[in-house]
């Protein structure tokens, strides 16, 4: 979460969901239940990540089909990630209606829990995935996944026009730091977005990290949530009117190995991508697009900028 920053209930929903949903439901999604269901899973986890989204709303929706009615933890899990299927293929009301699905599943096993305590279910972390699933349906009620930028969408902070050309850093140390091809692949990713807006947006890459007003590191051990792959921060202040100036930003990236030369096409491509969507937050964009088919949405697999990044960072800049 970034420093000093005014995030609304419904935005925290959206950037938080992720670390609180995921991991354990990936983990207990199939206890005790169908194996058919389990591979049909497996094949839509597979279809998703190579970005066959159609395929992977088939096998999702099989797996659907396959549980009985009150299998509430599996089913809950499933809703969760055909839901992002749907997002990214850019069936808007379907994602919603997923959601609402998997928070009907959470509810469900909070109640039978009251009943049966020893059911086993975690009722505190049950309850807290429910309260921010309702959060962020409410939230995606007030959007617009089809207006030409998603400015009203987010919270927007800003460089100073003085600060430009930004200094980025992207840190080469043994610790926290990037190998120099990865350091290629991340100012490739942030050069798209000053390309962009190149009238306002510039920047220079340095080496010293003390020097930067952008800096990109690896994260250490809890540096960010679990279940996500980026964390920006901002040491920011605001002003008279309430806007809210940046004065630096650091991004944490992680990466499956320092050394690229090792990394495969896909990794690569997720390096990519986190870079792409967090250096979208770096310069000013606090929070995410509703819809899957903007790099700024929450879960983007993206590695171009949509026509609604384009506008928004425009907007910002104008």
């Amino acid at each position: 979460m970034a420093k000093n920053s005014k995030v609304f209930p419904a935005l925290l929903a959206a950037q938080t969901i992720l670390a609180l949903i995921a991991a354990p439901a990936a983990q207990a999604l199939f206890f005790g239940s169908d194996q058919q269901a389990e591979a049909y899973k497996h094949q839509g986890d597979y279809a998703y990540e190579t970005q066959d989204y159609p395929a992977a709303l088939n096998y999702y929706s099989q797996a659907i089909s396959s549980l009985p009615y009150d299998a509430d933890q599996a089913l809950s899990g499933l809703y969760y990630v055909r839901a992002l299927a749907n997002d990214v293929a850019g069936n808007y009301q379907r994602a919603t209606d997923d959601w609402q699905q998997a928070k009907n599943c959470d509810d469900k096993l909070v109640q039978a829990a009251a009943s049966n305590p020893q059911a086993g279910i975690n009722v505190s972390w049950m309850q807290a995935t429910s309260n921010q699933l309702g959060l962020l349906i409410r939230w995606r009620e007030g959007c617009n996944p089809n207006s030409p930028d998603y400015y009203s969408d987010v919270n927007v902070r800003r460089w100073p026009a003085n600060k430009f050309p930004l200094r980025v850093c992207v840190d080469e140390s043994s610790g926290t730091g990037f190998g120099a091809g990865s350091r290629g692949t991340i100012m490739q990713a942030i050069n798209q977005w000053v390309s962009a807006n190149e009238t306002r947006l510039r920047i220079t890459e340095v080496d010293d990290p003390s020097q930067a007003d952008i800096l990109v590191q690896r994260p250490s051990p809890g540096d960010i949530a679990r279940g996500s792959g980026g964390r920006t921060t901002y040491d920011d202040s605001a002003d008279s009117a309430g806007n809210r100036w940046i004065k630096q930003s650091q991004m944490k990236l992680t990466c499956a190995t320092v050394d690229f030369d090792q990394m495969t096409g896909a990794q690569r491509n997720e390096l990519y991508n986190l870079a792409l969507h967090e250096s979208g937050h770096a310069l000013g964009i606090d929070g995410h697009s509703p819809s899957g088919l903007d790099v700024m949405y929450w879960k983007s697999p993206l590695l171009k900028l949509s026509e609604r990044d384009v506008a928004t960072i425009r907007k910002i800049y104008p």
